[in-house]
């Protein structure tokens, strides 16, 4: 009999007396034996607990979640039985553990997940999918179980990683290892023959491996291609404007710039500079970006991030944000920041532009003398005058 059906047989028997009661009382008030405010507060407080049991009264909410606490503990506990019965019937006494349901599951799942074997490893998280139970409680049965001598508990920390591999368990114990020998049945060619003793069939057979490709494989590889979608090639940036950035960008960083210089001088020393400062920089990465933005905005990205790194490591008094005086700790995800970004909002020529205003020493194309006094006026109304990074 569930709380809820108690409840409703309660509450119709304290309908039934209050109806009783009242009759009474109205007897009684006819009588003179009592006040017409009496009989009512009395009404009212009868009504009151009756209340109570009505579908949003606080009894009904109670019950209907004990029946559901009651249910899901039930539902669990078949799911035990059902995990345990076959396989833990003849499991032995070993003095100082006495397993609960909930260990009598784990050890049932344990045996299953070994096919016969006493050295094995295994995740906690496949108990509970297996056994249904929590993880606190696979922590607590093992101990228990390694407390007790059944078993032995590796554990495998990963060096320099804040984790472990699987643990190594071994059984330790004679009594529960003929027993739980006692519960497989192996199965395998004509000279390995076994003799029948358990329900859980074990095959010893050598599988034979096959060199046909899996198709896995191919699916997972088609899959990953579909990531790589093609980017349309950005408009590139005029010449002038990236002469001008680059030359000056490279003599910022104490390189040797010559007076007559040309477009395939500057990218060889751009990217000699971006091999030897960042030769880990993934190939991929930079296809990607010279795909996005072209290549002069590309090989100026390089540039901004040597000369800002260089910048927040230099101790320049001033007021630039704090977040503007970090140190890049990874140049390359730094680049890759500035080539991820969306085509309009990639100008690493207005970032080296400004360090070139500030110094007052290199000439720029009027349209980017603009920009980046636009962009300087934008950083002094925010009270980030010095801000080029």
């Amino acid at each position: 009999m569930t709380a809820l059906s108690k409840l409703l047989a309660r509450k119709q028997v304290l309908i039934d007396e209050n109806l009783a009661l009242r009759s009474q009382d109205f007897q009684d008030m006819c009588a003179g034996l009592m006040s017409e405010e009496l009989m009512q507060s009395r009404l009212v407080k009868r009504e009151s607990i009756i209340a109570m049991y009505e579908k949003d009264g606080d009894k009904m909410v109670k019950a209907i979640a004990r029946d559901k606490s009651s249910a899901k503990k039930q539902k669990m506990e078949e799911r035990w039985h059902a995990a345990s019965h076959k396989t833990m019937r003849n499991f032995p006494y070993i003095k100082g553990f006495n397993p609960t349901k909930a260990q009598r599951a784990i050890i049932a799942s344990m045996v299953r997940f070994t096919d016969g074997d006493e050295v094995f490893e295994v995740a906690h998280d496949w108990f509970v999918k297996s056994a249904g139970v929590s993880r606190g409680t696979v922590k607590t049965a093992l101990r228990a179980m390694e407390r007790a001598g059944i078993l032995s508990i590796q554990e495998r920390p990963i060096r320099g990683k804040a984790m472990n591999r699987k643990n190594l368990y071994t059984f330790t114990s004679e009594i529960f290892l003929s027993w739980f020998r006692s519960l497989f049945t192996f199965r395998g060619s004509v000279s390995q023959l076994h003799p029948l003793r358990g329900d859980l069939l074990v095959t010893t057979e050598v599988k034979t491996e096959t060199t046909e490709p899996k198709t896995k494989g191919a699916v997972i590889c088609r899959k990953k291609a579909l990531r790589h979608e093609e980017v349309e090639a950005g408009p590139e940036l005029d010449y002038e404007t990236f002469e001008a950035v680059a030359s000056a960008g490279l003599s910022i960083l104490g390189e040797d710039v010559p007076d007559e210089i040309n477009e395939a001088y500057l990218v060889e020393e751009i990217i000699k500079l971006k091999e030897t400062r960042q030769p880990a920089y993934k190939n991929f990465f930079w296809q990607k970006g010279v795909a996005k933005h072209g290549r002069r905005k590309a090989l100026l990205a390089v540039l901004d991030t040597q000369i800002v790194r260089e910048m927040r490591l230099a101790p320049i008094p001033d007021n630039r944000s704090w977040n503007e005086r970090e140190v890049i700790r990874c140049p390359n995800r730094y680049l890759s920041a500035i080539l991820k970004r969306e085509r309009e909002d990639c100008r690493p020529e207005i970032t080296i532009g400004a360090i070139m205003e500030s110094k007052q020493i290199y000439e720029m194309p009027s349209m980017l003398l603009r920009d980046v006094r636009k962009y300087l006026k934008f950083k002094a109304k925010t009270n980030n005058k010095y801000s080029f990074a």
